[in-house]
């Protein structure tokens, strides 16, 4: 069930009055990418199943998964878990440019598995096994600039305070406005960055008491 942005300026149009209901709208988007990218709290799951016709043996034995396949809405932000037929890789992130002669040199550690982005709608893995016969990936996404309502219900439900207050921290703080409040930004900030710390150790553990061992790297290797 989505959730419509009237939901969301609820808890955020009273408190910068009298911005403009677009500006609140457009802050609000760049909210709630910055909070996806930041938490890895939203995440797709999937199974590819392999064809080693599909594998480039002179380029480092890649293979080329369309991620518009699977979700349209959102961009890549972390590959989180890679499994391949019930054996659990690392993700590493390599930008491999080229076809690399002395590759044999540099191959993945027996748990490893290198990729990389090649644009917001294809991942690359390297060092494919023609026996290889179905893949699972973890992926977190961040939802496309273009929304026009959240689709993801759990974030409103979970998260709205500290997705609310990142959304007046960047309002309030604009200089020069008539809704200008830079102690209220400087508060609002603070609620921010707290509501995104927790959320991203609760994403951490997988949502239990216990740590996981998960390694997510970042679309560009950066978080």
């Amino acid at each position: 069930m989505a959730t419509t942005f009237a939901e969301y300026k609820a808890y955020i149009t009273p408190d910068v009055l009298p911005c403009p209901d677009p500006i609140v709208e457009r802050e609000l988007i760049s909210t709630l990418i910055d909070f996806c990218k930041l938490t890895h709290c939203l995440t797709k799951d999937f199974n590819v199943e392999l064809d080693s016709d599909d594998i480039d043996s002179e380029y480092q034995d890649s293979i080329d998964i369309s991620l518009s396949e699977y979700f349209t809405d959102y961009r890549p932000v972390a590959v989180i878990a890679i499994n391949i037929d019930g054996v659990d890789y690392v993700p590493e992130y390599k930008e491999v440019l080229n076809t690399i002669d002395a590759w044999d040199s540099s191959l993945c550690p027996d748990n490893v598995k290198f990729f990389f982005f090649l644009n917001n709608t294809t991942l690359r893995l390297y060092d494919m096994a023609t026996g290889d016969t179905n893949l699972y990936l973890r992926i977190a996404v961040k939802p496309i600039r273009a929304i026009t309502e959240v689709q993801d219900e759990f974030l409103f439900e979970d998260h709205i305070d500290t997705i609310a207050a990142g959304v007046k921290f960047r309002i309030l703080k604009m200089p020069g406005k008539v809704w200008s409040d830079q102690n209220a930004s400087k508060q609002n900030w603070i609620d921010w960055r707290r509501g995104v710390t927790k959320a991203r150790a609760n994403q951490d553990r997988g949502h239990t008491k216990n740590p996981q061992t998960v390694y997510p790297v970042s679309f560009g290797g950066l978080d």
